[in-house]
Parts: structure tokens; C-alpha cells; sequence
């Protein structure tokens, strides 16, 4: 199949949006997508990241406007403003990078967005993931299509070495830039890209490498449709401020649907798209099957407390404070905390924020929240359900039922994370 076919067999009807980094890679699939048929040139929505991280950016940034402008694309630049990390910074520009991405996608109403992931990028992240010692549904996890942030993510070069999409470039007479971080050998990915031409000389080479990626990605989905079952069994979540985890499960399940389930149901609660280390995980199962006095455990910014015949999991209280209070929009749902759509019905002035000891403690004066909680859910769990106050206090707490008569109401939709 070439190129051109792999782009229009997942190209959408409606607007999309594409990430161009002034790379070979995201201008050839730029081009690519503005010479389709399938698409009008208004539908096509060009978007670049200003990380701010080296002198050279503003010069691929000026490339990219120009190139798109070349084509008769609309193009839009976004910028990562305030202070950069010291540590991890490849890793938190990439989540950085995503979440301005999907954020104009949603301005923009677009739903999907077209990456320039291709073979390469895959083999490199798999041996990343290998040397960190990730499971298999870590190693496999690097999809043609996925989803963030409601957003649909699409990859149409995942399966194809980057020398195809270099040959095109040639021959469509197309410019680029070099990001000089990608030989910088202070980065893993950059180390390993150099080391890799080594395995393929000794004849593990990309075709077969995929191969066995595709033969793997089979065994994780049939381990995934198992886990789903014992989850259905074994799980009840309520609201995604409380899970409740069956401690049977812990007994009865292979160790691998173990280990996925607590995945899982930590990124309910944790902020961070990425598990925690698989031995700490197995850690945290001894634990729950030994007879241990402690009560309670944390991983991954989610609360762990054995309760009779099964655990309870909601999210570390410290990390209330990281959930930002925003002003909601008038019958729009907007995004808060990562795990709920929140909107209101009539104009107030007010903050959506978690409920916090504040608000339990008024809801115990209504008697709406007693010793024991509210619905089953202790209190150190309601902590974290959204609410909305203005100036005088409390207006609307819709998961314990509370609200002010003719006053706003506060609707909340919860986001499926646990699938």
C-alpha cells in the first residue's frame, strides 16, 4: 500500500487536524494529506508545538508556516509557556505537546488528529519500554489509532520505515529541518537510535521485529478481553471517586490480569499517563494477600485500604490541591481533574472545585454525610468529588445528593478511564 492509500484508508469525512513538527516525517504527511482527494484543504488544520527548549525552534517553527501556507493549509502555532523541567524532559514536553494539541482540537471541534509515528518510532519505543523492564501490554501498547483526551489519535505510518517517508520527501522536492536533540546522547531514544543499526546487522531487522510486534499485540488484546471479565466481576466503581476491588480477585486471577487490574484502576485517579513501575505493583499484591497490620497502602497517587473482603481505592488526599478549580461554562462541558465533564445551567458566578474537608464538614450539619460516609463511600474518599461553590459557600455537591433549590446546578459526566 503506498502512502498516500494508508492516509485515506483512516481519513475521516469531517475537519482534522495534524501535528507538524518541521521534521521529514510530519511534512511528509502533511503533504501527503493536502494532495488527497478525500479532503478539502479548509478541512485541514496545521498545528505546531513552540516547546521554547532550544535557539533553532523559531526557525522549524517558520517552516512549517510557510510550508502549510505553500499548500493553502491554515496553520496555527502553540506555545509552552512558563518555566521547563530540569528532569524528564523529553517525557513531560510529549504530555505537554498532547495536551495543547487536543486542547486547540477541541476549540477547533475537530476529533481527530493525524500523527507522523512511523516503523521506527515504534521499534524505538519498544526496546525503550524493554529496557525498563515493561510488561506486555507496555511493549505493545504503540497503536495506529488511540484516543487522549477525547480526542482520536491517528498514526497511518506506524508500519512504515522512516526511509519510505524520507524517499518521498526527495521526490516531491519537499523541505524539512533536523531537530538536533534526536542526536543528542544525553536522551535514551537518541542512544538507542544509534545503537539499533547494530541488531540489524546481525539480521533482526525492522520487518521481522514487526512481525513479532503484531504477534504479541494479539496475545496482549486476548489477555485485555480476559481482564475486562474480571473486572466485570471483580470491580465496582463509584462516580471515579471510589473503586472497590473484590480481594477474590486477588486469589483466584493469574498474577498478569492482577497486575492489570491495579493499572487500571490507578489511572482513575493519577494525573500521570504512565503505571507505575510493574515491581512496585507486585509489591502492592503481596501486600494485599499477606496478613500485614498495615491498612493501607499508596501507589500512583491512589489510596489503597483493605476493608472486609475487599479494597478500597480512591485518590491520595495530597494530591487534592493539584486539582485546579475552574469557573464552568454555561451548558458546555468542560473538562476537571481529568476524570469528569462538568457543566452548569444558568449563569453564576463560581468555581467548580473538589469538595474537600470544607464541604464535608457542612454536608455533616445537613446530615447528608454521617460517620461512616455517604452511599458506602467513606469520607476519606468523598474528599475529591466535584462541587460547586461561589462567595457564600456550597452551592451543589451532585454526588451526595446536595443542592440548593432554585439555585445553579452543577451536571457532572464521568470519564470512562478505566477502559
Amino acid at each position: 500500500m503506498n502512502l498516500l492509500k494508508k492516509v485515506e484508508a483512516i481519513l475521516p469525512k469531517s475537519k482534522v487536524a495534524v501535528a507538524v513538527s518541521g521534521g521529514v516525517d510530519s511534512i511528509a504527511l502533511m503533504h501527503l494529506l493536502s494532495s488527497s482527494k478525500q479532503i478539502s484543504n479548509k478541512n485541514i488544520l496545521i498545528l505546531t508545538v513552540d516547546h521554547g527548549l532550544r535557539e533553532g525552534s523559531k526557525k522549524d517553527i517558520r517552516l512549517v508556516i510557510d510550508s502549510s501556507k505553500k499548500l493553502g493549509l491554515r496553520s496555527q502555532t502553540l506555545k509552552w509557556e512558563g518555566p521547563k523541567p530540569k528532569n524528564r524532559i523529553q517525557e513531560i514536553a510529549r504530555d505537554k505537546r498532547y495536551e495543547l494539541l487536543t486542547k486547540v482540537c477541541k476549540q477547533e471541534g475537530i476529533k481527530n488528529l493525524f500523527l507522523a509515528h512511523h516503523l521506527d518510532d515504534q521499534i524505538e519505543t519498544f526496546f525503550m519500554r524493554l529496557s525498563k523492564g515493561s510488561g506486555l501490554h507496555g511493549l505493545t501498547s504503540f497503536k495506529a489509532t488511540t484516543t487522549r483526551d477525547g480526542i482520536k489519535l491517528h498514526r497511518p505510518f506506524i508500519d512504515t520505515p522512516k526511509k519510505d517517508l524520507l524517499r518521498y520527501a526527495k521526490v516531491k522536492n519537499l523541505n524539512w529541518s533536523d531537530d538536533p536533540s534526536n542526536y543528542d546522547d544525553r536522551f535514551t531514544r537518541s542512544r538507542l537510535r544509534k545503537a539499533l543499526p547494530i541488531l540489524y546487522q546481525e539480521g533482526i531487522n525492522q520487518e521481522q521485529i514487526l512481525i513479532s510486534l503484531k504477534k504479541m499485540k494479539m496475545v496482549d488484546d486476548a489477555i485485555e478481553d480476559v481482564t475486562e471479565e474480571y473486572m466485570r466481576k471483580h470491580l465496582k466503581i463509584y462516580n471515579n471517586i471510589a473503586i472497590f476491588l473484590s480481594e477474590e480477585l486477588f486469589f483466584t486471577a493469574p498474577k498478569e490480569i492482577q497486575i492489570r487490574v491495579i493499572e487500571k484502576s490507578i489511572k482513575v485517579f493519577s494525573s500521570s499517563s504512565y503505571s507505575p513501575r510493574r515491581q512496585k505493583i507486585e509489591n502492592l499484591i503481596g501486600w494485599i494477600q499477606s496478613n500485614s497490620q498495615d491498612s493501607a497502602k499508596t501507589l500512583g497517587g491512589t489510596i489503597f485500604r483493605k476493608r472486609k473482603k475487599e479494597l478500597l481505592l480512591y485518590k491520595e488526599p495530597k494530591l487534592l490541591d493539584a486539582s485546579v478549580p475552574i469557573k464552568p461554562s454555561l451548558n458546555k462541558y468542560t473538562k476537571w481533574d481529568s476524570r469528569f465533564l462538568v457543566k452548569i445551567n444558568k449563569p453564576c458566578e463560581g468555581m467548580v472545585r473538589e469538595l474537600g474537608k470544607d464541604g464535608i464538614k457542612f454536608l455533616k450539619t445537613k446530615r447528608i454525610v454521617g460517620k461512616n460516609g455517604y452511599d458506602n463511600v467513606p469520607i476519606s474518599a468523598l474528599y475529591s468529588a466535584p462541587s460547586f461553590w461561589n462567595k457564600k459557600g456550597l452551592i451543589s455537591a451532585p454526588f451526595l445528593g446536595y443542592l440548593i433549590k432554585g439555585q445553579t446546578v452543577l451536571y457532572i459526566r464521568n470519564i470512562d478511564l478505566l477502559h
